[in-house]
C-alpha cells in the first residue's frame, strides 16, 4: 500500500469524538437571553407585589411581673407555667375590653369594627414569655400603620397592669386555699366512687365503655346463648322424631305399636354411618324391583333381598330412635339451664340499678372537677398567689419586622428567578434541540458563520439549485454571491472546496451548485464534482446522463472525456458516475490524489458536493484533502448534537473548516465576512494536505 493510501486509510477509519455533554453553566450561558427574561419578570413581579401588598409593621412592649408568694410555699407554681397563664390572661376579654374602649382606640383603622375588635385582637395579638428565665411578658402586634400598632400595644399593656392591680384588691390567698381544698376533697370522692363502681361491675360481670355509650352484661349474654341452644335442640328433636316415625312405616309399625323385641335386637349404627346405611337401603330397594321383574315373588333371590332390606330397616329405626332419645335428653337439660340462668339474671337487677346510679355520680364528680380546674386556671392562679405587674418601657416600633421586607423579598425573587430561568433553559434545551438563531449557531459550534440563505417559496429543487443563473437578479441569488465573496476574500487558500452537511436534505447541493455558478459568472474556471455517491443529483440538475463520471475516473477512465460542459460559461460538471461497491477503498488510494491534482491544474476552483457527514465516511476523506470545507445547516431543523458531531468529525481528520452557511433562514439573507485570519490546513497538522500541496 502506498503512503497516500495509508494516510487516507487512517483518516477514513478515525473514530469520531463522542459528543461532549454540556454543563448547566454552558446551557445557561447559551440560553442567557431566556434566563435574563425569566429573572427580570420574576423580579418585576416581586416589585409589583411589594407595591400592591401593604406592609405590616410591628410594635412591641414588655411587662415585668413580680410574684410575692413565698418561693417555698406548698402552692408555688413553675415560672414558665405561671407566665404562660398570664399570657392567656392578657388575651382574655377582661383585659382586651378596657383596652379597646380606651381613648383614641376607636379612631384606629385596625379596630374600626367595634363588634369584632376583641376577637380580632385575640387573633392577631402575640403574647409570649421572654426566652430567658426573667419574669417578662412580651406583647406584640403587627398592623398596616406603625403608629396604630404602637398605640394598641400600649393600651393593652396598661389594661393588663390595671386589671392585675384591681384583682389583687378583691382576691386574697384564703380564697385560693379554699378552692384548692375543695378540689382535693372532690378528687378523693372521685377515687372512692370509681373503686366501688369497678367492684360492682366485677360482681355482676358488667362492663361499661369509657364514654358510657355501651354496657355489656355477661349474665344476659349467657341467657341469650342458652335460649338459642334450647331452640336449636327443640328443632333437632322434632326433626329426628319425624324421621323415626317415617322409618317405622315400611315395617307396618306406628310409634304406639312397635315390636320392641325385634327393634331391640337390631344393631344401631352411629350418626355418621346412618347416611351410608340409608344409601345401602336405597340400593337394595332397586335390586328388589329388578328381582321381582325377573323372578316370581317366591323365588329365593327375591326373598334374599327382602330379608336384607328388612334388616337394614330395623337397623335404621333403631339408630333414629337412639338419636331421638339423645336429642330429647339434651333438650330437657338445656331447658333446666335456661330456668337457672333466668333466676340469676333476675337477681342482678338490683345491682344493675345501683351501678347505673353510681355511674351517674362518677360523671357528675368528673364535671365538678373540670369546673374547679377551669376556675383555677383562668382566675385563681393569676390572682390569688400574690403578684404585681408593671410596664418596663413604652411600646416601641420594630422597623426590622416590616412584612414584606423589600430587600429580602427582592433577594428571594432574584434567587427564585435565577432558578426558574435555569429550569426554563434546561426545559427549552430538552424540548427544542435545534440550532436556532445565527448567533446561537456560532456560539454552539464555535465556527464562524459565512452567511444565511433565505427560504425560496414556489420553486422546485432544480430551480433553486441553479437560481443564480435563472434568477440572477433575485435577493436569493445575491445571498449566494455574498457568501461567495466572503469565501474568496477570507484568509487561506480555497482552490478546492468541500461542501457537506450534518444530515441529508440540509441544502449542501443547492449551495455547492450556486457557489460554482457564482464563481463561473465572475470569470473563474470552475468544476463542480458530484461526490454524493449514494444520492447523486447533479446529473439531474444539469440534465445529463450519469454513465461516466467520478467513479469511472477513479477506476481508470479518461478525465477529459468524463467532464461535461454546461450551458453556463466557465462551468464544467463531473457527475458521480455509476455506483460501485468499492468507492470508499478508491477514495483511500492514490487515484483520488491524482484526480485532485489534475483538477487543480485545469480549474481555478474545484467544488465537491459530498454526502452528509453522518451518512458516510466519504465526506471526511474528501474534506481532509481539500483546502477548505463549508458546513451547511438548517437553523430551525438541524440538530445541534448532530451538527457538533459533524464538526468534530471533520476537525478530527484535519479538515480546514472555513465556516457555516445557514440555509432556509426565515430572517433576511446576510453574509458574514470572516473575522480575522482562519488557520491554514498546515497549522491543523494535516499531513495529507501538506502532501497534496507539495504535489501541486
Amino acid at each position: 500500500m502506498s503512503s497516500d493510501q495509508a494516510i487516507y486509510s487512517a483518516l477514513s477509519t478515525a473514530t469520531e469524538k463522542p459528543h461532549r455533554v454540556e454543563s448547566v453553566v454552558e446551557i445557561a450561558w447559551r440560553r442567557r437571553g431566556l434566563v435574563a427574561v425569566v429573572l427580570f419578570l420574576t423580579i418585576m413581579s416581586a416589585a409589583v407585589a411589594l407595591i400592591l401588598i401593604p406592609k405590616r409593621i410591628a410594635a412591641e412592649g414588655r411587662v415585668l411581673i413580680v410574684r410575692n408568694a413565698p418561693t417555698g410555699s406548698e402552692n408555688a407554681i413553675d415560672l414558665r407555667t405561671f407566665l404562660t397563664t398570664q399570657a392567656h390572661l392578657v388575651k382574655s376579654a377582661p383585659v382586651l375590653s378596657p383596652a379597646v374602649d380606651a381613648p383614641r382606640m376607636s379612631d384606629t383603622e385596625f379596630l374600626a369594627d367595634g363588634e369584632n375588635a376583641i376577637n380580632l385582637l385575640k387573633e392577631r395579638l402575640e403574647v409570649f414569655p421572654a426566652a430567658d428565665t426573667s419574669s417578662i411578658l412580651h406583647i406584640r402586634l403587627s398592623t398596616r400603620n406603625k403608629e396604630e400598632s404602637r398605640l394598641i400595644v400600649q393600651s393593652v399593656m396598661r389594661a393588663y397592669v390595671d386589671h392585675v392591680a384591681a384583682q389583687k384588691k378583691n382576691i386574697n390567698l384564703g380564697a385560693y386555699e379554699k378552692i384548692t381544698a375543695d378540689r382535693e376533697s372532690l378528687e378523693k370522692d372521685r377515687v372512692e366512687a370509681r373503686k366501688y363502681l369497678m367492684r360492682l361491675q366485677a360482681e355482676t360481670r358488667t362492663y361499661v365503655s369509657e364514654d358510657g355509650s355501651q354496657t355489656t352484661n355477661i349474665a344476659v349474654q349467657k341467657l341469650r346463648q342458652i335460649s338459642q341452644e334450647l331452640a336449636a335442640a327443640q328443632l333437632e328433636t322434632t326433626k329426628l322424631k319425624s324421621q323415626f316415625e317415617e322409618s317405622l312405616k315400611p315395617m307396618g309399625w306406628t310409634p304406639e305399636k312397635i315390636d320392641e323385641k325385634k327393634l331391640a335386637s337390631a344393631a344401631a349404627v352411629s350418626a355418621q354411618s346412618l347416611q351410608m346405611l340409608q344409601g345401602n337401603l336405597a340400593a337394595l330397594s332397586q335390586q328388589l324391583i329388578e328381582a321381582k321383574r325377573r323372578f316370581v315373588p317366591s323365588h329365593p333371590a327375591v326373598r334374599t333381598v327382602q330379608a336384607q332390606i328388612k334388616d337394614l330397616q330395623l337397623s335404621q329405626a333403631a339408630t333414629l330412635r337412639s338419636m331421638y332419645s339423645i336429642s330429647k335428653q339434651r333438650e330437657l337439660e338445656t331447658g333446666k339451664l335456661l330456668i337457672q340462668q333466668e333466676a340469676i339474671v333476675q337477681n342482678l337487677d338490683a345491682k344493675t340499678a345501683e351501678i347505673e346510679s353510681l355511674t351517674q355520680r362518677v360523671a357528675m364528680l368528673d364535671k365538678n372537677a373540670s369546673l374547679l380546674d377551669e376556675k383555677l386556671s383562668t382566675l385563681t392562679l393569676t390572682e390569688n398567689v400574690g403578684f404585681t405587674a408593671s410596664e418596663i418601657e413604652d411600646a416601641a416600633i420594630d422597623e426590622a419586622s416590616a412584612v414584606p421586607n423589600t430587600w429580602k423579598t427582592l433577594a428571594a425573587a432574584s434567587v427564585a428567578g435565577l432558578v426558574l430561568g435555569l429550569m426554563s433553559a434546561l426545559v427549552r434545551e430538552w424540548v427544542s434541540p435545534s440550532l436556532g438563531s445565527v448567533h446561537r449557531i456560532a456560539d454552539t459550534l464555535g465556527v464562524p458563520v459565512l452567511g444565511t440563505l433565505p427560504r425560496v417559496q414556489g420553486k422546485t429543487g432544480r430551480d433553486v439549485a441553479t437560481l443564480t443563473h435563472t434568477m440572477s437578479d433575485s435577493s436569493a441569488a445575491e445571498a449566494f454571491r455574498s457568501i461567495c465573496t466572503s469565501m474568496l476574500f477570507g484568509a487561506g487558500r480555497c482552490n478546492t472546496i468541500t461542501v457537506t452537511s450534518p444530515a441529508p436534505k440540509d441544502g449542501k447541493t443547492t449551495l455547492a451548485t450556486n457557489l460554482a455558478i457564482s464563481l463561473a459568472q465572475s470569470g473563474k474556471r470552475v468544476v463542480l464534482v458530484d461526490a454524493n455517491f449514494r444520492d447523486a443529483s447533479l446529473h439531474n440538475i444539469f440534465a445529463m446522463d450519469n454513465a461516466v463520471g467520478f467513479t469511472g475516473v477513479m477506476s481508470g477512465d479518461d478525465l477529459e472525456s468524463s467532464l461535461r460542459r454546461t450551458p453556463i460559461e466557465h462551468l464544467d460538471v463531473l457527475t458521480s458516475g455509476p455506483k460501485v461497491a468499492e468507492i470508499s477503498e478508491q477514495l483511500n488510494s492514490g487515484a483520488f490524489t491524482d484526480l485532485l491534482r489534475d483538477l487543480n491544474l485545469r480549474y481555478d476552483h474545484v467544488i465537491f458536493d459530498t454526502s452528509s457527514v453522518t451518512s458516510s465516511n466519504d465526506a471526511r476523506v474528501i474534506a481532509a484533502g481539500c483546502d477548505q470545507t463549508i458546513l451547511v445547516v438548517r437553523g430551525e431543523r438541524s440538530n445541534r448534537f448532530a451538527a457538533s458531531t459533524a464538526r468534530d468529525a471533520l476537525l478530527s481528520v484535519g479538515a480546514a473548516l472555513m465556516g457555516i452557511v445557514v440555509n432556509d433562514s426565515q430572517s433576511p439573507a446576510q453574509a458574514y465576512p470572516p473575522a480575522g485570519d482562519r488557520p491554514d490546513p498546515q497549522d491543523r497538522g494535516s499531513e495529507l494536505a501538506n502532501r497534496l500541496r507539495a504535489s501541486r
